[in-house]
């Protein structure tokens, strides 16, 4: 995701603890917009500052005072990020099995392949 850090200068970032649907996946498109939704238009902050392999920022996106990371999780547009089967948020992991039970976004689709 590319956010605008100053009037003029964009920061790619990773969206850290959260595994989302690629663009060519069902849901994929859905999870983008309803990111979108989370903050267009609005300040956003970023906490973390590890980077990836690919040297982008590795962290956590906050609008208004809300982690939009957990709202992706929360929403069914995501899933919880897992390293050898462990999750690295377990807040994250709470949400995406409420998600889970309540059929929520890509937990509509009988079995939903992860990216």
């Amino acid at each position: 995701m590319v956010v605008l850090a100053a009037p003029s200068t964009e920061v790619r970032i990773r969206l850290d603890s959260i595994d989302a649907p690629e663009n060519g996946q069902p849901f994929g498109q859905r999870a983008r917009q309803f990111l979108a939704s989370r903050v267009a238009g609005r300040m956003v902050e970023i906490s973390g500052d590890t980077r990836d392999r690919y040297n982008q920022i590795l962290g956590t996106l906050w609008a208004d005072g809300r982690d939009i990371n957990a709202e992706l999780v929360c929403g069914g547009m995501v899933w919880a990020y897992r390293v050898r089967s462990e999750v690295q948020n377990p807040a994250y992991l709470q949400c995406e099995n409420a998600a889970w039970e309540q059929k929520k976004g890509l937990w509509q689709a009988p079995s939903p392949v992860p990216p």
